[in-house]
């Protein structure tokens, strides 16, 4: 598959000079599943880099997939940790950093991650960024236990969440994904706070912000 066509895979908004990250995202193939995938929801997480991420930005990306919305942060200068707890994911999020090298101006660690634990080496972060990790309502009490360990940090990261709509999935599980993680990051102590809306393509993603409840 040529560059040009991996790229047409996402929907990432050029960088600044024009040039566009090179993702190879095989969807389902390769057993990478869920995360194999650039989702509507990392389209929003990058056009919100491009006017918020400072020069000395360091970045830790959970759920990283393809890597698409922490590749995006390297490319704009920030250093960038990117996370999964899926070796497939892995696999390909550095793959993509390897094919995308030329453009990475900041430097970029890809490690294994589970939610739940101790955060993984590379802190302190400035920005925490998820795409798309809200989905599952079963995952929600490790996210937000690590949510709430990274918050209470020193010198709290910024943690921004983009969460893409799924009504008909929410409705046939009898759980509402925003709701249910809402709650969840209330019972850490968490307020997660939707900050804009937006359509995009045929889906509907929240960009929400997560920090210490009053």
């Amino acid at each position: 598959m040529s560059l040009s066509a991996l790229a047409s895979l996402g929907a990432l908004p050029p960088l600044p000079d024009g040039a566009h990250l090179a993702l190879s995202a095989p969807g389902w193939g390769r057993g990478v599943g869920t995360g194999g995938r650039v989702w509507p929801a990392s389209e929003v997480l990058c056009h919100v880099l491009q006017t918020e991420l400072s020069a000395d930005a360091s970045v830790l990306e959970l759920g990283c997939g393809v890597g698409a919305v922490g590749l995006y942060a390297a490319a704009l200068g920030a250093s960038a940790v990117l996370t999964d707890a899926d070796d497939a994911c892995l696999a390909l999020a550095r793959e993509n950093a390897n094919r995308n090298s030329e453009l990475l101006r900041g430097a970029v660690d890809v490690q294994p991650y589970r939610w739940g634990v101790a955060p993984p080496d590379g802190g302190p972060f400035s920005l925490i960024l998820g795409a798309d990790i809200t989905y599952e309502a079963r995952s929600h009490r490790a996210l937000t236990k690590t949510l709430h360990t990274l918050v209470s940090a020193e010198a709290p990261p910024r943690v921004l969440i983009a969460h893409q709509h799924r009504p008909v999935a929410s409705a046939l599980r009898g759980v509402g994904g925003l709701d249910h993680f809402r709650a969840a990051a209330r019972r850490r102590g968490l307020e997660a706070t939707e900050i804009s809306r937006q359509s995009v393509g045929l889906g509907v993603v929240s960009l929400l912000e997560v920090a210490a409840g009053g």
